[in-house]
This record gives structure tokens, sequence and C-alpha cells, in this order.
């Protein structure tokens, strides 16, 4: 298991986020251990979300940490980190694929009367929410950035289920 010491500091625009490592105590870094399709928790919301396109715009050698647990799910794909051949405390996205989901934790895109807004997961994830503004603001232009690119990534996000997650207040 992954302690804070051995977390390398992630920028704002890594998707890092300040006081995560110090909150680490509490959560144990959840957001880094998704599910296999043998867990009973297996789906959307406890897994890599790959959105249309993103996994095959990525070279294989720095995305072999990833393993795919669901080719086809609306359009884009659900992965997990291999944990038992990948040194999470390593994953830095300068030196193997990060996927947008990942930067983006503890939120998640949605729709909501046709405009793009954050879900958080606050289930999993100890932080207050207002601790987490300026993340908020990075991740919802990187999202808009992903749909401006490729106009399906909306389409994806408008079928996300992720019942655990609620609407932020950002």
């Amino acid at each position: 298991m992954m302690n804070k010491s051995s977390l390398p500091i992630l920028g704002q625009e890594e998707g890092g986020i300040l006081g995560c490592s110090e909150c680490s105590h509490v959560c144990h870094y959840r957001c880094c251990d998704q599910s296999r399709p043998e867990d009973p928790d297996f789906g959307p919301e406890n897994s890599i979300l790959l959105y249309p396109g993103e996994w095959e715009g990525v070279r294989e050698d720095i995305r072999s940490h990833l393993l795919i647990t669901m080719e086809d799910y609306n359009g884009g794909k659900l992965a997990y980190c291999d944990r038992e051949n990948f040194d999470q405390s390593s994953c830095h996205p300068e030196r193997n694929f990060k996927p947008l989901d990942c930067m983006s934790y503890p939120f998640a895109p949605a729709i909501r009367d046709g405009e793009l807004c954050l879900l958080i997961d606050s289930k999993r994830c100890p932080l207050p929410e207002e601790q987490l503004q300026s993340h908020a603001i990075m991740i919802r232009r990187k999202w808009e950035e992903a749909i401006a690119e490729n106009p399906a990534v909306a389409d994806w996000i408008g079928q996300l289920s992720l019942e655990d997650y609620k609407l932020s207040i950002f």
C-alpha cells in the first residue's frame, strides 16, 4: 500500500490536489484502487473511465499499466490500474498515461440541462468540497477541451451513470 511519503507531488495541471496526502489516512488513496470485473462493486463508479478515443490516442508502451475491463462502455472503455505490476507512487503524466478521469478525481463530468457540470465522489473522498475549488475549475476546463476536440465525448458524458456521485457546488 502507498503511503503519503511515497507519492510524488503533482501540480494542479497533473491532477494533484492540495491536502490529498494529508487525508490519506482516512481514505487510504481509494482513488487509486479500482474494482475488477469479479468484484461485487465493479462498475463505472469504481473504474477508470476512458472517454471515446482517449485510449486509442495514447502509445501502448505508456498505457501498459492500465488493464481494460470493459471494451465498450457507451463508446469509451473501463479500466483499472494494475497495482501488482505498476508502482503507483511513480504515477505522473510525464512518465505514463494518466487518463483524464484519474486527473479529475474526485470529480466526474456530467451533462445537466445541456450543460457540462461536475459531480463529486464525496462518499470515498474525505476532502471538503470547498477545498477543491481550484481543482474543479481546472478539471472543468480539461473536460471542455476534450469535448471541443471530440464532440462524441459530450454524448458519452451524457450516458454516464454514477449513482453515488452527487452534483458539485462548482
